[in-house]
């Protein structure tokens, strides 16, 4: 009687889950690459932000400062007023590249964020064709350890027949 157990060679099955194993680990390796890269990216969005937040205000006050002076000279010189448009250009400039900045590491916040998302579900499908692989292994031996004592108990009751045959012929087949 031919099991499907017995067409298994368990050297095949162990040495595939143990290339699965390895899967498994690089997959988590990837995995806990991916999320620091992803922390570093939230660390350098934040990070964006708050220099952001200091921009805005170093524009304020400066934007104060320069009305404020401009109002307490009453000049209305052209060169004067010049002056202040293009500092007032130039804090609206540097505003405005702060905030691509941030708007960039946003984006690449989210990019990492996903990798990081994807990276973990193949780390997830890797462990569970792990535990599957674990579980296939550990039966196939239950089944070649029970198949085994299958096939011992009918050696011993072969040889309890023969003997019992062996016995009768001795006896001249009365069966005592």
């Amino acid at each position: 009687m031919a099991l499907a157990s017995d067409r298994i060679d368990p050297t095949h099955v162990s040495a595939l889950r143990h290339v699965k194993e390895l899967r498994e680990r690089r997959a988590l390796a990837d995995w806990h690459a991916m999320d620091a890269q992803r922390r570093l990216a939230a660390q350098a969005e934040a990070e964006a932000g708050e220099d952001l937040r200091t921009t805005h205000e170093r524009r304020a006050a400066r934007e104060r400062e320069i009305y404020s002076r401009l109002i307490e000279s009453g000049t209305t010189a052209g060169a004067e007023l010049e002056r202040c448009r293009m500092l007032l250009e130039t804090l609206a400039s540097e505003v405005e590249r702060k905030r691509k900045l941030l708007e960039e590491t946003r984006r690449a916040h989210e990019k990492a964020a996903a990798a990081t998302a994807e990276s973990r579900a193949v780390w997830v499908r890797s462990s569970v064709s792990v535990r599957k692989w674990e579980l296939i292994e550990t039966d196939l031996g239950k089944l070649r350890r029970t198949h085994q004592d299958f096939r011992t108990e009918l050696e011993v009751e072969d040889d309890i027949a023969l003997r019992r045959t062996g016995n009768r012929a001795a006896d001249g087949g009365t069966g005592r």
